[in-house]
């Protein structure tokens, strides 16, 4: 991730000699919502990037403005804390959707954190850090959280089931016996192992069907997708009325297939 460009200026301005030092005012990472897929590591090192956000804000204030689409953003609040972080991007997907909503739940608290700590110790306001400056440590924290954080799942229908199915990656010799009838042991198995990762918006579409759940290929079918937003779905195994009606339906589908050849 490329830092944005900063604006000249000292990003860590005196304040007057009568407040106490800024090192000296506490920073509590231990209240960070942290979502639960952040590994401890990644956790260190947003509390590392958290902290200096912290000592920026409690210099500066809370409010940032957007000079180039002419927005306010209060980072005290959730939703603008995730508007500030999805403002001005072109959708890239330099983050996703799920990223951007943890991020904003730890920047926001990070900057009622702040906030308290201004209003306390009576701090004056120093030179502000510029709008770019703050939004790539909130870039870093996203960075650091990854793209998976809480996203949703959903559970495949019947239809979506079998499509995944008789995609390339199942082997329909093995799926079936010679009579054409369903292997279920074989269907379980292969059921439990595959996912849909599908881009969310008014016409729903699947970008992406995994042999293996691991979160380094969901991370990795999202990032070449280039989807904003996304779900995870999986064969609902759990359910054995449905995966009878799987059973049914994939032999269904199977011979109307070799009807038509």
């Amino acid at each position: 991730m490329e830092p944005k460009k900063t604006t000249n200026g000292n990003f860590f301005d005196v304040m007057h000699a009568d407040h106490p030092p800024i090192d000296q005012v506490s920073f509590n990472a231990c209240t960070l919502p942290f979502p639960a897929s952040t590994s401890s590591r990644m956790r260190r090192k947003i509390s590392d990037v958290g902290k200096v956000l912290f000592d920026s804000l409690v210099r500066t204030g809370v409010v940032y403005i957007d000079q180039s689409n002419k927005c306010v953003f209060d980072i005290t609040r959730v939703e603008s804390a995730y508007a500030m972080l999805i403002t001005d991007r072109d959708f890239d997907v330099r983050q996703t959707a799920p990223q951007c909503s943890a991020t904003a739940l730890i920047v926001s608290r990070i900057a009622n954190q702040a906030k308290t700590f201004r209003q306390t110790l009576k701090f004056s306001a120093g030179k502000r850090d510029s709008y770019e400056r703050v939004l790539h440590l909130m870039d870093m924290i996203a960075e650091a959280i990854g793209p998976l954080a809480s996203y949703r799942t959903f559970d495949m229908d019947l239809e979506l089931a079998a499509t995944v199915f008789f995609d390339d990656s199942v082997s329909r010799e093995k799926l079936f016996d010679i009579a054409g009838n369903c292997r279920k042991d074989f269907m379980f198995s292969e059921a439990s192992r595959l996912i849909v990762v599908k881009g969310e918006g008014s016409v729903l579409q699947s970008f992406a069907v995994l042999k293996d759940a691991k979160p380094v290929h969901i991370a990795r079918a999202v990032k070449h997708s280039g989807c904003f937003d996304f779900s995870v779905g999986r064969v609902p195994t759990h359910d054995e009325q449905f995966m009878a009606s799987l059973a049914k339906h994939l032999e269904h589908v199977f011979r109307r297939a070799k009807m038509l050849h």
